[in-house]
Parts: C-alpha cells; sequence; structure tokens
C-alpha cells in the first residue's frame, strides 16, 4: 500500500471513485517491458494483453503455469477469431485473471478452466457449458454474455469471495439458485436473460447487495414476494411483465434509485413509503397502474425524480392527505422535486402534493383541466411559480387558466390568450428563476421590449438565423427587483434555438411537435452571477443574442416562422410590473 501512495503522491497513478486505477503511460510500458522480460517464449510470460500473443497461446495450446493474466481489450480490423479447443486452458493452471472484452473467443467447449480465478469476464461467451471439474472458490468477478447455461450451476455456497455477478443475455438460463451462500456479493445484473422465469427468494435477503439489475427478463415470473436488502442502493427490474412490487421489509434506506419502468404492475405498496432514501422513482410506461398512494411520499423526504411519464391509465395523481398530518422535512435537506407526468392521457387534475414540486412536466396530457397551484396563483394564495413547467398540447388546461382571467365574455384571439398567459406568468417574477413552456400559436407582442419575427425558406438554403437585441443599463444601476423575460414562440418542425446574454451561453431549446411557446425569467442578479462566474466583468449594457438552427433542410416545404423576444420585468414587488 506505501508504494501505491508514493505513485498517487507522484501523479503517476489515480485511484478512481469506482475503485480502478488510472495510470501514467510510463508505468504502463514499465510494466509492459518488465513482463516482456521475464522469458522470450510468450506461454511463460505471467500476463499476456496482446491478441497476436493470445491467439498463439490458445490456438496451439503453448501455455504454461507460468501465465496469471489473460487480457483482451483490443485487437486490429479484420483480425479473425481466436479458434478454442479442448485443451487451450489445461496448461493454465495458475490463471487468475480472464477478460475477453471484445468478443474474439470461438468454441462450443474447453476441457479445462483454472481454479485459481479470480476474475472471470468472458463477453458473447461461445461456450454451451462451462467444464465439469471447474469449482473457482477464489472467484471474485464473475462476468458473462452468450448461450453458456451452466454459470450459475457453479458451487455457488462455496464461493465466499464472489462479489459480482453479471450475466447478460444469457440464453437458457432458466432459473436463479439459492445464493444465501454468497454473502459477500454487492453486484447482480441478469438483464437479457429472456428464457429467466424464476428468482429464488433468497436474492431478496442478501445483505451486502448493493445492486440488483433484472431488465428485459420477459418470462420471469416469480420473484421474491418480500425483501428485506439493507444495502441496496439501485433496484431496475424495468422491461418485464412484474404486476405486483414485493413488500419492504426492514431498513432499507439506503436505496436511492428504484426503476419499475415499463412493467405491468398495477399498484404500489404502501411501504414503499419506508425507502427514506430513495432519490428516484421510474414507472415510465406502467400501462396498469391507475394511481399513486399519497401515503409513500410523506417518508421520501429525499426523492427528486418522479417519473410517470405515459402511464396511460392513471386518473389521479398522489395529493396531500388531510387526515395525515403535514410532513415535516429536515432543514438539510436541498433536493428539489422533478416530476415527469408527459402523456398521461387520463389525468384530469394535478392538486396539490404532499411535497413542493419543482420542475413539472404534463404535455401531452389532453384531459388535464387543472393544476392547483397555478389556480392558487391566479386566486393570489400563491406567487411562487414552478422552476420549471411545460404544458405542451394542453389545450383544456391552457383555456381555463385563460377563461378565468377573462374580463369579457367575448372570444378571445390567440393573441389575447398569450398576453393573458404571459402576464400571468409575469406576475410572478420575483427573485427566483423559472422557464414555462406552454401551447400558443400567437406571435410575441409588440408590447414586448425587444421582439423579432424570423423566417427560414428551405428553398434558399437558408438554414439558421440569429439576430441580437441591445439593452442598455444606466449608471448606478439598481439590480434588485428586476429580471429579463426570454422568449421565443415556435411552430411545428426540428429546430434548435440557442440564446446567449454578452457572449455567454445561457439556454439551448430543441423544438419540436406543435406551437408553443416558451419563456426563461431570470433575475438580474442571476444573470450577473453568472456573467461574473465565466470571466465576463460587470456589465453597463446587456447583449441578448438569439440564434435558430434547422436540423435538416427539405425543399419544398413552406418557410418556417417563429417570433422570439426580450422583455424587461422591473417593480417585481409593487404594482408598476410591465
Amino acid at each position: 500500500m506505501y508504494g501505491l501512495n508514493v505513485l498517487v503522491e507522484k501523479a503517476l497513478i489515480k485511484i478512481e471513485k469506482d475503485n480502478g486505477i488510472w495510470m501514467h503511460d510510463l508505468i504502463e510500458d514499465m510494466g509492459k517491458e518488465i513482463v516482456r522480460q521475464e522469458s522470450p517464449e510468450i506461454g511463460k510470460r505471467s500476463r499476456l494483453w496482446l491478441y497476436e500473443n493470445v491467439r498463439e497461446v490458445l490456438e496451439e495450446n503453448t501455455g504454461t503455469d507460468k501465465i496469471k493474466a489473460i487480457v483482451l481489450r483490443s485487437r486490429a480490423r479484420n483480425s479473425q477469431k481466436i479458434q478454442l479447443n479442448g485443451g487451450s486452458f489445461t496448461n493454465l493452471k495458475n490463471l487468475q485473471i480472464f477478460q475477453d472484452c471484445v468478443w474474439m473467443l470461438d468454441g462450443k467447449s474447453v476441457d479445462y478452466l483454472s481454479n485459481q480465478l479470480r476474475v472471470l469476464d468472458w463477453r458473447c461467451c461461445s461456450l454451451q457449458s462451462l467444464p465439469t471439474n471447474f469449482n473457482p472458490k477464489k472467484l471474485g468477478m464473475l462476468r458473462m454474455s452468450g448461450p453458456c447455461t451452466t454459470p450459475l450451476g457453479l458451487k455457488l455456497k462455496e464461493m465466499p469471495h464472489l462479489k459480482s455477478i453479471r450475466l447478460w443475455r444469457c440464453d437458457g438460463l432458466t432459473r436463479i439458485p439459492d445464493l444465501s451462500g454468497l454473502t459477500c456479493l454487492k453486484n447482480l445484473d441478469l438483464s437479457g436473460c429472456e428464457d429467466l422465469v424464476e428468482v429464488d427468494p433468497s436474492v431478496g435477503r442478501l445483505d451486502k447487495l448493493v445492486y440488483l439489475r433484472l431488465k428485459y427478463c420477459k418470462k420471469l415470473q416469480r420473484f421474491p414476494k418480500v425483501i428485506n436488502l439493507k444495502s441496496l442502493e439501485t433496484l431496475n427490474l424495468s422491461y418485464w411483465p412484474l404486476e405486483f412490487f414485493p413488500e419492504i421489509e426492514g431498513d432499507m434506506r439506503s436505496l436511492k434509485h428504484l426503476n419499475l419502468s415499463r412493467t405491468a404492475i398495477k399498484e404500489l405498496p404502501c411501504s414503499v413509503g419506508n425507502l427514506t432514501g430513495l432519490e428516484s422513482l421510474d414507472l415510465d410506461g406502467c400501462y396498469n397502474l391507475t394511481n399513486v398512494p399519497s401515503s409513500i411520499f410523506y417518508g421520501l423526504q429525499r426523492l427528486e425524480d418522479l417519473d410517470l411519464q405515459y402511464c396511460s391509465k392513471l386518473v389521479t395523481f398522489p395529493t396531500k392527505s388531510e387526515s395525515l398530518p403535514p410532513p415535516v422535512f429536515s432543514t438539510n435537506l436541498t433536493s428539489r422535486l422533478k416530476v415527469n407526468l408527459r402523456e398521461c392521457s387520463e389525468l384530469k387534475e394535478i392538486s396539490e402534493f404532499p411535497r413542493e414540486i419543482d420542475s413539472l412536466y404534463v404535455s401531452g396530457c389532453e384531459s388535464l383541466k387543472r393544476i392547483s397551484k397555478l389556480s392558487n396563483i391566479l386566486e393570489g394564495k400563491d406567487s411562487k411559480m414552478f422552476g420549471e413547467l411545460s404544458f405542451t398540447s394542453c389545450l383544456r388546461l391552457r383555456d381555463n387558466l385563460v377563461l378565468a382571467m377573462k374580463s369579457t365574455k367575448k372570444l378571445m384571439s390567440e393573441a389575447d390568450k398569450l398576453t393573458a398567459l404571459l402576464r400571468l406568468f409575469f406576475s410572478c417574477a420575483k427573485s427566483e428563476e423559472f422557464q414555462v413552456e406552454f401551447p400558443a400559436s400567437a406571435p410575441i407582442p409588440n408590447w414586448f421590449t425587444c421582439r423579432q419575427d424570423v423566417k427560414l425558406d428551405w428553398d434558399e438554403d437558408v438554414n439558421s438565423e440569429e439576430h441580437e437585441f441591445c439593452i442598455e443599463l444606466p449608471q448606478n444601476f439598481n439590480w434588485d427587483n428586476k429580471g429579463l423575460a426570454l422568449c421565443i414562440q415556435s411552430y411545428p418542425g426540428r429546430l434548435t434555438h440557442f440564446v446567449y446574454i454578452n457572449g455567454i451561453k445561457f439556454d439551448v431549446r430543441l423544438s419540436a411537435g406543435s406551437h408553443k411557446v416558451w419563456v426563461h425569467y431570470i433575475p438580474f442578479v442571476t444573470v450577473r452571477k453568472r456573467l461574473s462566474e465565466s470571466g465576463m466583468p460587470q456589465p453597463d449594457m446587456f447583449r441578448v443574442k438569439f440564434r435558430l438552427e434547422a436540423d435538416y433542410l427539405s425543399r419544398g416545404e413552406p418557410p418556417f416562422e417563429a417570433s422570439w423576444g426580450v422583455h424587461l420585468i422591473e417593480d417585481l414587488e409593487g404594482e408598476g410590473r410591465r
């Protein structure tokens, strides 16, 4: 360990976060030269890493017990696969590390593999089965993919050092056996094992398991009904017909990421609320899910990302319960909650959530009529906007907001609707930054401080457009209680918008789909801070540049039209907002 510390101090190696080791080219070259000098005969060297050397040893059976490691991580273009035979590994009695990361081995069977192996990493393994006499009691990592059906037929209870099992797309693997003897197991990944039917209940009680991934296991039917995995941090059960999530037993506060996307799950047990360390909950595309119990969110103080998009049967969104006491959040928790409800076509209302939502995405929720926070802003009960809100294609919600602000019974034009919504959002312009995206087909109104219409004509081979607005600042400018509202109105088309302030990129927006308007409000103090962080001096003028780029051109299509603008918002606390 002393030697490693010396090398770290001299910046010749670096210990990465995942415990990998980066080394300077000089150290690597020196190590390789030491190995070359071990013997003129390739089969008597301790480590092999060149494709030509590995091919010679495995095809001609010239290896010896001197070889401790074989690692294939690169190959020349058009290299032929190495053809294995029964005796390819027979003489490699002391082989401890074997890695084929470039899928270069071919052969149906081998007679022997070393029982001294610590690492067996064989991508796209062509073997039909492992040797019957293979019993690697010192194995620490098992990583394989391919048709081999026997990796978990090994004597697992005799492998106390095994920490990681990754078996990807192992055709024919139907069952995960009893793993209770693997007391050191931290990583279990069986993604893409399409023939897998059953997972032994012991998997739900592995105390040291940190990472469990069973993605794309399309035939999986039996999974532990109860799990108690106190060290687990990531659980991914996505893309297989899971109907019921297991009950949470005991302390699982270490779990940070739970992915149940594209499953057939119908409901979540209330015990999910005991996952107090959860940071992300992914339920994307759970087409059988109709509701999510509110009670579980009272314990999820650290939740940052809730994904419920494409839950086509979701009819109710979790709301604050009157029968439960309000949640008490620790003052040292700084996580902001992002909620994605895109394309939840049956969702009609988003009431008050147990947690404050910072970012809300509901585009494509065509049945949505009401968001309680926006209603509260209209009624003067709230004045803080979401940090980010997107409700494009939500025409019912838009029209209901406009109707609530309407002072006349006359039909409103698209331009009047846009003005009403802009004034609603600008009324929330205080000391915090926010972004809003909503449906609108009218151009940016003329009352903006600066505005311009934009037109791209495909037939003129013009695929970009830009314009810069200048806003001069008077001397002794008061930076408080003022801000900039950046605004882009666009029609359907695949375009990318860029926004720069004094040469510094502030925004990149992809425009696709329906007619919409995007607004980004930034307090002046925030603009000044970002410019300062980029090494810019305190400005006496704001130069706001918009740039539009088309991803592709198609001759004969009508010109693309849009508008963009900047509005100066002052007197944020008074009645004189502009």
